[in-house]
């Protein structure tokens, strides 16, 4: 497995090292977590976790076999968590 991480999963400062650990040392993952905003890409799983220093952060990717694409990453975000916390899994 191939994990790519896209500039835009960089756009709020986190590193790919970063989103790799909150994925490894996940609290949640949550696979179709959004469908796709990009026709033909397979649905969002979403990767709640920590940042190596220490920030809970988001991590979202869609898994393309045989790579992950990770295309956000941000310090959690409130409303991310109620919408975990309101799905029925």
């Amino acid at each position: 497995m191939k994990f790519i991480f896209l500039p835009s999963a960089a756009k709020h400062g986190y590193t790919e090292a970063d989103a790799l650990n909150a994925m490894e040392n996940h609290m949640h993952e949550i696979h179709n977590f959004d469908g796709s905003r990009t026709p033909g890409r397979p649905t969002t799983t979403l990767h709640i976790g920590m940042a190596e220093n220490g920030d809970i952060i988001e991590v979202l990717s869609h898994y393309i076999t045989p790579d992950v694409i990770i295309f956000h990453c941000m310090k959690l975000r409130g409303k991310t968590l109620a919408r975990v916390y309101s799905l029925d899994i």
